[in-house]
């Protein structure tokens, strides 16, 4: 089905004339990647599922090493074009997502019915792939976590089983809830997960199953961050304080 939209996109763009740059950067920027992300995300996924029913455990741990190798290869590749879609920057969209603007000469693995740059820009094709690539490596990496902790399991003292479980204890988050929507916001700002592919979403949904606890109204939370009038960082300020406190004391002990 997507294959056959795809194909339909290519006859219609064949004689279909944009009315301005404008219009034609809109459809290789907006439109045309989403289209493109569910080829690549399906294939890969269906290559994901087919090594776990046939292969073993060992075997399937390989193959997702081996494709979230590929995933940081790519985006370390295209690190500054990566960035520049992340930050919603618009400066060069008429040199990525005009036809007569892409680079022909660039390194880019297409499918063959791709290889024709008047149907899809070459950064329109780098576009879908982050696209495929982060959702993709997001539910990976959910559903190994997921699988992990159900069979690792507490025991009734709230401690993981295991040879080295009194290592690890379950902690209790006794700050308010509030300091936890500043971190996240600045995990996400600073690009802290999955080399900044991670969203708001997937990192609140992580830290409210890390830390047990449920953000009754996130966004509300963060407006009322934003509303503050002497700092908006006001926890993020007090750990800053906290650490260069008990930097200062170490090293007046170690004088000592």
């Amino acid at each position: 089905m997507i294959g056959n939209s795809i194909d339909g996109l290519k006859q219609k763009l064949k004689s279909y004339e944009f009315s301005d740059d404008d219009e034609e950067v809109r459809f290789f920027k907006k439109t045309l990647p989403g289209f493109l992300s569910l080829y690549i995300y399906y294939t890969e996924r269906i290559a994901v599922e087919c090594n776990e029913r046939t292969g073993t455990k060992k075997s399937s741990a390989a193959y997702l090493e081996q494709l979230f190798e590929k995933f940081d290869y790519f985006f370390k590749s295209n690190e500054e074009f990566f960035n520049y879609y992340r930050f919603e920057k618009t400066r060069f969209d008429k040199y990525y997502f005009l036809r007569n603007g892409s680079l022909e000469d660039e390194n880019m693995e297409m499918p063959i019915f791709m290889m024709d740059l008047s149907f899809c820009t070459i950064h329109s094709w780098k576009l879908a792939t982050i696209m495929a690539y982060t959702r993709l490596e997001e539910e990976i990496r959910l559903n190994f976590s997921e699988r992990k902790a159900g069979a690792e399991g507490l025991n009734q003292n709230g401690v993981l089983d295991g040879a080295d479980h009194e290592k690890i204890v379950r902690l209790q988050w006794t700050d308010p809830n509030m300091a936890l929507v500043e971190l996240i916001h600045a995990f996400k700002n600073q690009g802290s997960f999955n080399h900044g592919k991670a969203d708001l979403k997937t990192i609140t949904a992580y830290f409210e199953h890390v830390f047990g606890v449920k953000f009754s109204n996130f966004s509300k939370s963060y407006q009322d961050i934003l509303c503050r009038k002497k700092s908006h960082t006001s926890y993020l300020d007090k750990l800053r304080d906290s650490l260069n406190r008990g930097i200062d004391e170490n090293e007046e002990r170690g004088r000592r």
